[in-house]
C-alpha cells in the first residue's frame, strides 16, 4: 500500500521546441573584421533595449530580468580583456610608425582608410562593450555566476577557459582554428545541457567555405549553420519572424 504521506507529482509544461538559440562568433571576425563585430553588437544590443521599452510611455524601462531574451552572443574567454591589449598594441603600432600602421605613404589613401577603419572598429567595439551590462568586465575578484546564461553576451573566465578541457590561452597562442573549435565544443556542450531553453547553435565565422568550417559540421551535428558576419548582420537587420534570428519583437 503506497502512503499517503507520499507528496503528489506536480506537472508544469515546458517549451520542447524553443525559438532561440546560442550565436559563437569565431576568433578571426574580432581579429580580422572588427567593424563588423562592432555591427553585430550595435544591432544586437538595439534588440535587447527595444525588449526593454515598457508598454507605457511612464514606465521605468525593464530591467533584463524581467525580459525574454531567446538569444545569447557567445564570445572568446576574456573578449574584454583581449580587446583592451589589442587596443593597446594598435596605439603603439601608430605611434611608433609602423610599416602597416603607415602604408599609406605608400599605397594610397583608401587602404590607409580601411586600416584606420579597423582600428577604430576595435576601439568602438571596446568602448561599447566596456559601457553596458551585457558582457562580464574585466574584473578578475567578480564572483562567477552559478547561471551560464545570466547575460546577454557569454563571454567565459579564465579560471573556467584554462581548464583542462577547454585550455583556450594555450592553444590559441599557437593556432586561431583550434581555438575555435575548443570553443565551439564547448558551446555546443552547453546548448545541449540548455536544451530547454536553447534550440539552435549557429557559427560566424569569416571564412564559411575554409576546410576547418567543414570539419566543425562533420563533428559537431548540432551546429545549424555557420555564416560569415556579413550575413549575420543582414539577418540581425529584419524584424521578427523574416529572421532566422527572431527576438519576438516587430
Amino acid at each position: 500500500m503506497v502512503s499517503e504521506a507520499v507528496e503528489k507529482a506536480e506537472y508544469s509544461r515546458i517549451e520542447i521546441f524553443p525559438m532561440g538559440g546560442l550565436v559563437y562568433i569565431t576568433e578571426d571576425v574580432f581579429e580580422k573584421e572588427p567593424q563588423f563585430a562592432l555591427k553585430i553588437v550595435q544591432l544586437f544590443f538595439a534588440k535587447i533595449e527595444k525588449l526593454r521599452q515598457p508598454a507605457h510611455p511612464d514606465s521605468p524601462c525593464l530591467e533584463m530580468a524581467d525580459i525574454s531574451l531567446l538569444w545569447r552572443l557567445c564570445v572568446r574567454p576574456e573578449l574584454m580583456e583581449y580587446l583592451f591589449e589589442r587596443c593597446e598594441r594598435d596605439e603603439e603600432k601608430l605611434e611608433a610608425g609602423d610599416a602597416d600602421a603607415m602604408r599609406s605613404v605608400h599605397l594610397g589613401i583608401t587602404i590607409a582608410c580601411d586600416y584606420a577603419n579597423l582600428l577604430y572598429s576595435r576601439a568602438e567595439l571596446c568602448m561599447t562593450l566596456g559601457q553596458s551590462d551585457y558582457i562580464v568586465q574585466e574584473d578578475p575578484d567578480a564572483p562567477i555566476s552559478t547561471r551560464p546564461d545570466e547575460l546577454p553576451i557569454l563571454s567565459e573566465r579564465r579560471i573556467i577557459a584554462e581548464d583542462q578541457l577547454v585550455d583556450y590561452f594555450n592553444t590559441v597562442a599557437y593556432s586561431h582554428e583550434e581555438a575555435n573549435l575548443r570553443m565551439i565544443r564547448y558551446y555546443a556542450s552547453l546548448q545541449i545541457d540548455m536544451r530547454r531553453n536553447y534550440r539552435h547553435l549557429f557559427v560566424v565565422h569569416t571564412e564559411t567555405a575554409a576546410p576547418c568550417v567543414q570539419s566543425w559540421k562533420q563533428e559537431i551535428e548540432t551546429i545549424t549553420e555557420v555564416i560569415t558576419p556579413e550575413e549575420f548582420i543582414e539577418e540581425l537587420d529584419k524584424d521578427g519572424k523574416a529572421s532566422k534570428f527572431d527576438f519576438g519583437t516587430t
